[in-house]
């Protein structure tokens, strides 16, 4: 009894030591911490509604001292390896951009949303793009 009891737990020792040395991941998994220089967030997410609306929604916070041109397109495949356009939204500034736009879709494909960006310098050069990508949804 003893025995079984020191097994057991040594093994929930183990077993937490184990957790917390997995990472976690982030709740809302298509946002991206930190990956780039000028951009201090970005995300994108696609959702489609039973009726066929796909409305993407997309965020990007910069950094002091840079600009913004960012792009959303929806994408449609049917074996998620080939890719055709769909519908494509523009914005830009500073500080924070948003983007929230929907689109009705046709069944029987799979759809994605991508988040592409240029960040421009307060000299107007080109110093950084980004690039980021929505969950796969099928419709």
């Amino acid at each position: 009894m003893k025995k079984t009891r020191s097994r057991l737990l040594s093994l929930l020792l183990v077993g937490i030591l184990i957790a917390s040395v997995v990472p976690v991941q982030a709740a809302f998994s298509d946002t991206t911490p930190y990956r780039f220089d000028h951009v201090a967030s970005c995300s994108i997410a696609l959702t489609i509604s039973s009726k066929g609306l796909a409305t993407c929604t997309s965020n990007m916070i910069l950094r002091d001292g840079v600009t913004a041109e960012m792009t959303v397109t929806l994408y449609k495949s049917t074996d998620k390896k080939s890719w055709d356009y769909v519908k494509s939204w523009d914005t830009s500034g500073l500080l924070a951009l948003a983007l929230e736009k929907s689109y009705y879709v046709m069944s029987g494909h799979y759809y994605k949303a991508v988040l592409s960006a240029d960040i421009y310098n307060s000299s107007g050069s080109l110093v950084e793009s980004i690039t980021s990508t929505s969950n796969i949804h099928y419709y």
